[in-house]
């Protein structure tokens, strides 16, 4: 039901009433508060109107009474001096901040107790800059909370001097910051009703301060078994927490079977049970993809094993690569590997639903007649496609540029570099002042993409946001906040080592002393990583992007060689020798790329349909396409990629043929077919990436002195990943999970 209509919502808290009286009329030209009254008035009268009619009426009026008074006005003419004056000086005014600081602001920052206020201080300078400088990350989460505390603190010292009626706990904020005064925050003022989570009347938490429980020893040892296996404690660390956990709860230590070889006996038992269910629960995927990786292994008695990590990825059904194990294979040879996978592969009976497998580029998996996937795909009977990890792919073209431009020797000489800047580190000012003064190349493109990448958080994990962050910066792009992280281990698991390590020497260069020689060649490394290879290695883990990213990634190193001609020409010599998905098997995927025109992608699609679908796919090692690195005609040149081979993909989905009749279909209509939508999704999904062997790697290497037998190594390490798969926070929804 409406309310009727009073005099009061006609008063403006400044202006008062509207007036009624046009300008044209009295003895006096009118004041700007009488312009401003009419306008209201006519506002109020006529609010479908828009401002600039409005206007107009109010100028007219105002004409009238100054060509009564006969005192010459200005000209409406836009294109006069004085109409441009006024337009430039609006829009710089309209380009400002709107400043709600107060006037001793960096005063009243620096006497506050918030020890980040210098940080905060800088962004608002930054924020004044035209353009401005820097971008806000979300709600400071510690502040917030220090906020909500000092509420509820202020809360239960008064509520002793308050009745209930005056502070019941459908109280609004404003009626709690009345009652707390002046002792409380000005920004109390600005939470929503829904932050006060807690009973005002309150003077303690309403959660229970305490729980009973009701545990036996062999319970409470395997309660925790999973969390000491995870967090690597040993079996006195177990054992002493146990004991800890009994006797603070009032429980007699002597009373309970709690010792050491009780916690040795109930962990190994528990270590068997857990992995045997985890085991059970195992989800068979209906695509499968293979993933593994060998490493040699040295455990503290200074033995050696050769140890292979064995996962697999398929979604839906496995939402994360699932490890199937880590065992020890003789050597490392593409023989050995391939029993172990194939082995493990039989035990969980996914043999059948394996499409693809990834791989790294080394000659023990990639052999055409001793390697390892090559005797897998003969196992397995038939052809799947060979997905050389991406991420692998890319840091050999880093790493093949980097020893080129430093200098071949047996000894890698950026390793030598690296460890000095790494000893260094400590001794060199890490501050980012000048950085953009001195960078001369501008890539503009990947600044773009890298802020814009940086604001909407695309990359979580610290490593790559630190690369982009990075190459952000060297380039001449804007960070904040921004500070150096300590350079971390060189080694093939970090695939982003030397990129962050030349990024990091060449900004840091007035402070890190290098010789003239080393100088120069970060300074062409940090070059060619920021400007041509970070955005493609960030990207690569992309299926659908893949063919077209490498593609345009060759085409780029013809423009680079007038920049550096002998790395390019390294670059382009490494990246002939891994066409991997540009092959006819692979080149497929880049039908789903969105990023690709549409002419193309429906153009490879009438390529596909000329090409005769075989009955049967050879089992075979991928055949490069034979290209000019000098004449690449990109993103055209993938239709002539396309070959009878590209059917494998398809052929691997088991799809019918209304599976694939949007091929028929104009690309308009893609979108709208369930076959096309099925498939791309199976293509977005699809990991192409090694990142889960290397972790696989990592785990066997932090955990393979826990226990000497291998049964229980293995049981473990199902153990310790199952636990993982639960608990990526401390958050209390994952220890829930616990």
């Amino acid at each position: 039901m409406s309310r009727n209509k009073t005099r009061t919502d006609n008063i403006d808290w400044l202006l008062g009433h509207g007036s009624d009286v046009s300008l044209s009329i009295g003895n006096k030209l009118p004041l700007q508060r009488a312009v401003m009254k009419r306008f209201l008035k006519l506002r109020q009268g006529e609010p479908r109107k828009s401002s600039r009619n409005l206007f107009t009426v109010i100028l007219k009026e105002l004409k009238a009474i100054w060509y009564r008074a006969s005192i010459p006005i200005q000209p409406d003419n836009k294109e006069s001096e004085y109409s441009k004056e006024q337009i430039t000086d609006f829009n710089l005014r309209m380009d400002q901040l709107c400043d709600l600081s107060p006037s001793e602001l960096e005063k009243q920052m620096s006497s506050s107790r918030n020890p980040n206020w210098e940080e905060d201080y800088n962004f608002y300078i930054g924020q004044k800059n035209v353009p401005q400088i820097g971008f806000m990350q979300g709600v400071d989460q510690k502040n917030e909370e220090k906020k909500r505390n000092k509420l509820k603190r202020h809360s239960r010292l008064r509520s002793s001097r308050l009745s209930a009626s005056s502070f019941s706990s459908n109280a609004s904020i404003e009626q709690i910051s009345e009652i707390l005064g002046d002792d409380s925050d000005e920004d109390t003022n600005r939470l929503d009703s829904t932050d006060l989570d807690y009973n005002i009347n309150c003077r303690s938490s309403s959660r229970a301060r305490s729980i009973t429980l009701e545990i036996t020893s062999k319970d409470l040892i395997k309660g925790t078994g999973q969390t000491a296996y995870a967090r690597n404690l040993s079996h006195r660390d177990h054992l002493s927490i146990a004991a800890a956990f009994v006797q603070s709860g009032g429980g007699e230590i002597n009373q309970i079977s709690l010792s050491l070889p009780t916690i040795f006996w109930h962990r190994r038992d528990n270590r068997q049970e857990i992995a045997e269910r985890v085991t059970r629960e195992f989800v068979k995927p209906s695509r499968a993809i293979v993933h593994w990786d060998s490493k040699l292994i040295k455990y503290l008695t200074g033995k050696t094993d050769e140890r292979v990590a064995v996962l697999i990825s398929g979604k839906p059904e496995i939402s994360f690569p699932k490890l199937l194990g880590i065992p020890v294979i003789p050597n490392s040879t593409g023989a050995a590997q391939h029993r172990a996978v194939v082995s493990l592969l039989s035990d969980r009976e996914v043999l059948d639903t394996v499409i693809g497998m990834v791989f790294d580029t080394t000659a023990s998996n990639t052999c055409r007649h001793k390697g390892s996937a090559s005797a897998i795909e003969a196992t397995l009977g038939s052809a799947i496609l060979w997905l050389a990890c991406h991420h692998h792919v890319y840091e050999i073209h880093v790493k093949h540029v980097s020893d080129h431009v430093l200098g071949t020797t047996k000894n890698s000489p950026s390793e030598a570099l690296f460890k000095r800047f790494q000893k260094e580190w400590d001794s060199i000012q890490q501050d980012t002042a000048n950085v953009a003064e001195e960078i001369q190349i501008q890539a503009n493109s990947v600044v773009e993409w890298g802020m814009n990448c940086l604001e909407n958080e695309t990359f979580p994990r610290e490593d790559y946001r630190e690369l982009l962050e990075l190459t952000v910066l060297f380039l001449g792009g804007s960070v904040f906040p921004f500070s150096f992280r300590k350079p971390g281990a060189n080694h093939h698991a970090r695939f982003m080592a030397h990129s962050t390590y030349y990024l990091k020497m060449q900004l840091l260069s007035e402070k890190f002393e290098m010789t003239t020689k080393e100088a120069e060649s970060v300074r062409r490394m940090s070059t060619f990583i920021a400007v041509l290879h970070s955005a493609a290695f960030l990207r690569s883990r992309l299926c659908s992007i893949a063919p077209a990213q490498d593609l345009k990634y060759l085409s780029l190193m013809k423009f680079y060689l007038t920049e550096d001609e002998s790395a390019a020409k390294i670059a382009i010599k490494s990246i002939m020798l891994h066409l991997w998905y540009i092959t006819e098997e692979l080149v497929i995927f880049a039908i789903f790329d969105k990023e690709l025109a549409d002419e193309v992608r429906e153009n490879m699609v009438r390529k596909l349909l000329s090409r005769n679908r075989p009955l049967h796919f050879e089992a075979r090692k991928p055949v490069f396409p034979k290209i000019n690195p000098m004449a690449i005609d990109y993103p055209n040149q993938l239709i002539s990629f396309i070959g009878p081979r590209s059917w494998l993909f398809f052929n691997l989905l088991k799809l019918r043929e209304e599976g694939l009749d949007w091929m028929q279909a104009p690309i308009t209509c893609w979108n709208q077919m369930k076959g096309y939508n099925k498939i791309e999704e199976i293509v977005r999904s699809m990991e192409i990436v090694n990142d889960c062997a290397e972790r696989g790697i990592k785990l066997i290497a932090d955990f393979k002195d826990v226990t000497k037998n291998e049964q229980q190594t293995q049981y473990l390490l199902q153990v310790i990943e199952d636990h993982r798969s639960h608990t990526k926070s401390l958050l209390k929804k994952d220890l829930c999970q616990v």
